[in-house]
């Protein structure tokens, strides 16, 4: 019997967030098993993406787009003067009356494969002889850890429960989730995301980019940090007998935010700076094949620190950058044969010396030794294998 996979999303759809690509990539990679299909909630807010979702999501051929019709609390205005925790009420009160009128669509056999990142939407739209898998990103706080719980004791067809975090592996672990538990990263789409081949890098320029959001949940993810240390690292080199060796044009190119936050980044005289706000994974992987340097400057907050899968690390590597990252937990699920340079996060020298040493031309070998190490590891990151070794553990 031919598998129907199911994608549940309750948000925003098409979203410019990481969510949207997760999901998207995800699905695409478990298309030659069966139907995929992604469901979600009509919605018409001041945020909401008037665009057809196979539009904006370019590189999802095959995949049905299933919108349902459904009333949008975040545009209530009730909603928007509630405090806080009236606010994340009515959120998951709506997630789960989302789910229930799901649950009325998809039929109650055992071909049907529900996935989602909500406990909430995924206990309310599954029914018993139905397959789960339920993705973990970030941390479970009480509500979905209370609907954890529920789809745990519930009994399906199967069921699985993924963490993309070591640290999320171990909450769940810690809240009774023991049996069909696995940590599992995010991956990449290496047939997106390809390796320019670099026979020799470019002798009077560097090239380093950011890709994502510049702020999660109103936390700053480290670019500020990041640019102001490149820019007095170069200050530095100038007034040494090492200014010779520096490479003449260094470029930092940001792929992500808004006009109004790349505004507040352009006081750096001592590197270009290159800026395109969010745009789509196509245009996304062509960038990076004219950079060479990656950065994820990721600082001590808890949940991004411990609790994140950092999608453009996987990107960075399956194109072949050298990568440099903070040594924070979730930036360290590599084996050691990794083209990275881990900084200590937050601490501002740190990041400079490492700016320094690359920025020398005579170190262009060991930026190469890099690129080349995650030429070699790339093809252990695909979705593809992920979705494989997801359904095997589902058998």
């Amino acid at each position: 019997m031919n598998k129907n996979i199911n994608f549940l999303v309750f948000g925003r759809f098409p979203t410019e967030r990481a969510y949207g690509v997760h999901v998207v990539s995800n699905a695409k990679s478990f298309q030659k098993y069966g139907n995929v299909k992604i469901i979600y909630p009509s919605t018409n807010n001041s945020k909401t993406i008037n665009i057809d979702p196979k539009e904006y999501f370019s590189n999802s051929e095959g995949i049905i787009f299933e919108q349902i019709d459904f009333y949008d609390i975040t545009k209530n205005i009730l909603f928007k003067l509630s405090p806080n925790f009236l606010k994340q009420f009515l959120w998951l009160l709506f997630t789960y009356l989302f789910g229930k009128k799901v649950s009325r669509i998809i039929p109650n056999k055992n071909n049907e494969i529900n996935w989602s990142t909500s406990s909430v939407l995924l206990y309310s739209a599954s029914r018993d002889k139905q397959q789960l898998i339920f993705e973990l990103h970030g941390r479970a706080r009480k509500v979905q850890s209370y609907f954890l719980k529920k789809l745990y004791k519930k009994n399906y067809y199967k069921k699985i429960f993924i963490s993309t975090s070591e640290f999320g592996t171990h909450d769940l672990d810690s809240r009774g989730i023991k049996n069909n538990l696995f940590f599992m990263p995010n991956g990449v789409d290496t047939n997106l995301f390809k390796s320019e081949y670099k026979n020799e890098l470019n002798e009077d320029k560097l090239s380093l980019g950011y890709v994502g959001q510049l702020h999660t949940y109103g936390i700053e993810k480290g670019i500020t940090f990041s640019l102001s240390a490149l820019e007095e690292a170069l200050e530095e080199l100038k007034n040494t007998p090492e200014s010779k060796k520096v490479y003449k044009n260094i470029t930092f190119t940001i792929v992500g935010g808004t006009k109004k936050e790349h505004e507040q980044l352009k006081n750096f005289k001592n590197f270009n700076l290159v800026f395109f706000t969010n745009t789509n994974q196509e245009n996304v992987a062509e960038i990076l094949k004219s950079i060479d340097i990656g950065l994820v400057p990721y600082p001590k907050e808890e949940h991004i620190a411990k609790y994140s899968s950092s999608l453009k690390l996987f990107e960075y590597i399956s194109s072949g950058l050298a990568v440099i990252a903070s040594d924070v937990k979730a930036n360290k699920v590599f084996d050691e044969n990794i083209g990275i340079e881990y900084f200590e996060a937050e601490n501002f020298e740190s990041l400079k010396s490492k700016y320094k040493y690359f920025a020398n031309k005579e170190n262009s070998k060991s930026l190469y030794d890099l690129i080349k190490l995650n030429e070699a590891y790339r093809d252990k990151l695909s979705w593809d294998l992920r979705t494989e070794k997801i359904l095997k553990k589902l058998q």
